[in-house]
């Protein structure tokens, strides 16, 4: 996977939980929920689409 500043990460994504209506595909920008295993590993608990319908998108923080 490569994050929004061209850093190469290996995900492990063997139980991964895909939130939203999203289909995997190639360049699709989503945002991953999970740990930091070390500098460029990371555990993947759940994927969700980039755009969310959280509070900070709706404007309630404003």
């Amino acid at each position: 996977l490569m994050d929004l500043d061209n850093n190469r990460w290996k995900i492990e994504a063997s139980k991964v939980i895909w939130k939203g209506k999203i289909t995997p595909a190639i360049g699709l920008k989503i945002k991953l929920i999970g740990k930091l295993i070390d500098e460029n590993n990371f555990k993947a608990r759940e994927i969700r689409p980039w755009q969310g319908q959280g509070r900070f998108m709706m404007g309630e923080n404003r």
